[in-house]
């Protein structure tokens, strides 16, 4: 499997188990698709004036305070959302600043 899928999977799983209240083990650096991650944060995707996605407020610095964070927001779950990327996105992944 893919690290960042596998990542995604877990980060999903053990946000869920946090929400439903049972106690989970703490989730950076210990899982193991943290491994060769520096650092695990979580932000706000905003449109600029121009429409495009920047990056916006920090909402938690670590999964183990995004946990807290959505608790805290009173979510209920969370769930893994795919959306088709265009073409042109998937070939320029490879290149700083470019693809989706």
């Amino acid at each position: 499997m893919n690290g960042e899928i596998a990542q995604i999977v877990a980060l999903t799983c053990h946000a869920n188990a946090f929400l439903k209240g049972e106690k989970i083990d703490k989730f950076y650096p210990n899982n193991s698709t943290c491994k060769f991650c520096k650092k695990i944060s979580f932000v706000e995707i905003i449109k600029n004036s121009q429409g495009k996605s920047e990056i916006g407020e920090i909402l938690a610095s670590t999964p183990d305070k995004w946990f807290s964070f959505l608790k805290s927001n009173k979510s209920k779950g969370v769930r893994i959302n795919r959306i088709a990327q265009s073409e042109d996105d998937r070939l320029n992944i490879g290149f700083v600043g470019q693809g989706g």
